[in-house]
């Protein structure tokens, strides 16, 4: 059912799903190339999550060394915009799936299939238990979901919802895995907010926000691709997507294994 204003209008949706994992696929390798290039550049910011790194960075480029390093961290700010598309996407993925088991071992399978050449681009090792890619961490979300919603039919209480937002986050910050913060609570907003659009972005932008390390205009340039990312959302249309799904699935594999050969000739 299309969606309606307070005037009782559709809002204009320009953004099928098909558009906005192209976007999405374009900053997810600007990103991924930027996480190659601080690797090859000082190989012990390989190892830290964004955050970390980014206040590293900084230290190195106040004390006047590492051209590099920033453009490295420039590129890699695009994964701001990315990762709020995706979780999105996922969530919607979650909510009209014919086949939610089938979704969730799909997932899964592209997240081992990813993590090695996820590895090799960001520290050179071929596996690196300190940082997990991105799939993994969308794949926890939608797991603590599934246990949420099947608890939440049980009880007639909000705590399920939040033990599984709070488990959530715990096990994806224990396991490291990428955007361990950001994408868990965005996902749990993008599910139960749906039809609170403006509530649900102003959250996820705020949450965003406080979970950033007070870094000048650091904190700037992550939340600002975010605030552009939940304004394509909000123009997001549910037509039907012209590209195979397959496509969406293999290209992450996919151009991390490029930049993984590239960094081996680097």
């Amino acid at each position: 059912m299309a969606r309606k204003d307070r005037l009782g209008q559709e809002p204009r949706r320009i953004m099928s799903g098909d558009v906005l994992k192209v976007l999405g696929a374009i900053m997810t390798v600007q990103a991924s190339l930027g996480r190659l290039l601080a690797f090859q550049t000082v190989p012990d910011l390989g190892a830290l999550g964004q955050a970390e790194a980014l206040v590293q960075a900084q230290s190195l480029l106040e004390g006047g060394s590492g051209a590099m390093v920033a453009v490295a961290y420039v590129l890699q700010m695009a994964a701001n915009f990315a990762w709020p598309v995706f979780a999105f996407l996922a969530v919607q993925g979650f909510l009209y799936t014919s086949n939610l088991k089938f979704y969730l071992l799909r997932l899964s399978i592209f997240a081992l299939v990813s993590e090695i050449p996820y590895d090799l681009v960001t520290s050179g090792l071929w596996f690196n238990w300190g940082d997990q890619n991105v799939l993994f961490t969308i794949l926890f979300g939608l797991l603590a979901l599934t246990l949420s919603e099947e608890l939440s039919r049980r009880s007639n209480s909000y705590f399920p919802r939040f033990a599984m937002l709070i488990g959530g986050v715990l096990w994806v910050t224990l396991l490291k895995m990428e955007y361990n913060f950001f994408i868990i609570p965005a996902m749990f907003a993008f599910f139960y907010l749906e039809e609170r659009e403006l509530l649900r972005d102003l959250l996820v932008l705020l949450l965003t926000a406080l979970m950033i390390p007070s870094m000048g205009l650091y904190t700037l340039a992550v939340t600002g691709p975010t605030a552009v990312a939940l304004l394509a959302l909000h123009w997001y249309n549910d037509v039907t997507p012209r590209i195979s799904k397959w496509v969406w699935y293999g290209l992450y594999p996919l151009h991390l294994i490029l930049l993984a050969v590239l960094g081996a000739y680097m």
